[in-house]
């Protein structure tokens, strides 16, 4: 479900425009980049419980992880890196997937990407 929030709501981040106080989803209204942070937030929560049992799980999960962890970096690089939170969760996406990588390659490869960032300085 909260991979599906940010498939839907990520392609709208960039051209968003907050509907008209006077209109009556004005209040229910919300920034499609929140919905993305706060989806990945919560495949973030729901996968630590399950860390210990990563490297068994299926090559499914590299998915989910992966795109959490792209709406997280996006934000992360937003804020200036100074969200440490935001930090932390990169970081166990990143140690997730090289976790899966021992079984599924395209794990370690992706994993092997958002670790890149942190040579070009994304990660202080």
């Amino acid at each position: 479900m909260w991979l599906t929030t940010i498939l839907l709501n990520r392609p709208f981040i960039e051209n968003w425009r907050s509907p008209q106080e006077n209109q009556p989803t004005a209040a229910a209204a919300r920034h499609p980049a929140e919905l993305c942070l706060s989806s990945a937030n919560e495949i973030c929560s729901t996968l630590s419980i399950y860390t210990r049992y990563m490297d068994g799980l299926p090559c499914d999960m590299m998915y989910p992880i992966f795109v959490a962890a792209n709406v997280l970096l996006r934000h992360w690089q937003q804020t200036g890196g100074t969200d440490t939170v935001i930090k932390t969760r990169l970081e166990l996406c990143v140690n997730w997937l090289h976790g899966l990588g021992k079984n599924w390659r395209g794990a370690e490869e992706r994993g092997q990407m958002l670790s890149e960032c942190k040579n070009f300085r994304l990660f202080p």
